[in-house]
């Protein structure tokens, strides 16, 4: 897929229109800091840098031509989070993969995006060999931590780069690339495939950083799956503000609770149900005094969990968010209580209104469909013809018409009352 075909070309030569990648600053600025840290793994913003540009490098002498679809079907850990840095360097579009889907459900995303080269681990060998892959695609296998060896012994072996012999690889994208594809629900039919933007991901992480207050110390928790947009933004707001992420391989309270307990865990981001059972397994106990926010969101909240939790001092934040909004659209300000009800603010940058059936917005306190308008808004939808064209939205018609149902109040704060189906 080309990124001229989604306007990156067209406005690429001015300089407003170009995003610096979050990694190489990292790299520079504070190379032996914490980047990332897993059950076995840590690493530096040093060593982060060197296993992307290693595996970009890799990606190179495959054949891999930068805007091209690079697919991933991996679970949580370092090797998810050094390709979406390798595919930054190469300026390749990251397409995961929903790990829990069966071989027929990810074929619709791998026709859609046709990637060049699919890394998977090997834990999910039994699903490639079920896939319908392009005829080109390379598949490379990963060992948890990296890549080993190609698939077929016909394909190049590129040997491991180090610091001294890495290339120095991309340190800005044009704002309208694509950095990533990701698969709605299919809720409603089909999964689509939404392309994400450098421009959305970074408008989102400004935002983001703005509510929430970004300060030097932080970590990041991220037990939520990689592959989704909630978990990939993690991993981006991160390395643009520079806090390190604590990646769990999935959602165990015990080990949660853990690890609040022990890597100094400033942010966490859960759905209702894991906030029960965290809360369940604290038994009235108070987080650590370093948490200062939990994100909660991606499902309905009842206010008896929200109130039993901040009555245990766990600082909660209320957000909603959408795949083709970059995830979070709107999110409570630190200090939120169960009385100010969970009408919560849009974040910076992002506007939202109410509209009718007919697209019409209605008054303030009344009930419609919510729309959303701003820089985190998505590209438009893969085609679905083996990834060459892209279905942009019409910018004439900038709102997103989300299909949830809300209303804003006089202070224009969201309350979402329905999720689409």
């Amino acid at each position: 897929m080309s990124a001229h075909e989604h306007g990156a070309h067209d406005r690429a030569d001015r300089p407003s229109d170009w995003i610096a990648l979050p990694l190489p600053a990292r790299a520079v600025q504070n190379p032996e800091g914490i980047a990332l840290v897993t059950h076995d793994t840590t690493w530096t913003w040093a060593a982060l840098s060197a296993k992307a540009h290693a595996l970009a490098a890799r990606f190179a002498a495959l054949g891999a031509a930068p805007e091209s679809a690079v697919a991933a079907l991996l679970p949580n850990g370092a090797a998810f989070v050094a390709l979406v840095h390798a595919c930054a360097a190469r300026n390749a579009v990251f397409v995961p993969l929903n790990t829990r889907l069966t071989p027929a459900e990810l074929n619709g995303p791998l026709t859609d995006t046709a990637p060049g080269i699919l890394v998977a681990d090997r834990q999910y060998a039994d699903v490639v060999d079920l896939l319908s892959l392009p005829a080109a695609c390379h598949v490379l296998w990963s060992d948890g931590a990296g890549v080993v060896e190609p698939a077929s012994p016909a394909e190049p072996r590129v040997p491991p780069a180090n610091s001294a012999t890495l290339p120095t690889g991309r340190e800005s994208v044009p704002s309208a690339s694509a950095q990533v594809i990701i698969h709605t629900s299919g809720s409603t039919g089909r999964p689509k495939g939404a392309i994400l933007t450098w421009g959305n991901q970074a408008w989102s992480a400004a935002g983001s950083a703005i509510r929430l207050g970004t300060q030097p110390d932080d970590r990041w928790l991220a037990v939520m799956p990689l592959f989704h947009v909630g978990g990939l933004a993690i991993l981006l707001r991160a390395a643009w503000s520079g806090a390190a992420v604590v990646v769990h391989d999935g959602f165990d309270a015990q080990a949660v609770w853990r690890s609040l307990q022990q890597d100094r865990i400033r942010l966490v981001s859960l759905v209702p149900t894991m906030l029960e059972r965290l809360l369940d397994v604290a038994d009235g106990a108070p987080p650590p005094d370093t948490l200062r926010a939990v994100l909660l969101g991606g499902g309905p909240m009842a206010m008896p969990l929200l109130a039993r939790a901040v009555a245990a001092g766990w600082p909660i934040h209320p957000t909603y968010g959408l795949t083709e909004a970059c995830s979070q659209v709107a999110t409570a300000a630190p200090g939120w209580r169960p009385s100010d009800g969970l009408a919560v603010p849009p974040l910076p940058f992002t506007e939202i209104r109410i509209v009718d059936e007919r697209g019409v917005p209605v008054p303030t306190g009344s009930e419609g469909v919510v729309e959303v308008r701003g820089p985190t808004v998505f590209a438009g939808y893969v085609a679905g013809e083996s990834g060459t064209s892209i279905k942009g939205r019409d910018e004439r018609q900038p709102w997103l018409h989300t299909g949830d149902h809300g209303q804003l109040d006089v202070r224009g704060r969201l309350s979402v009352i329905g999720r689409r189906t």
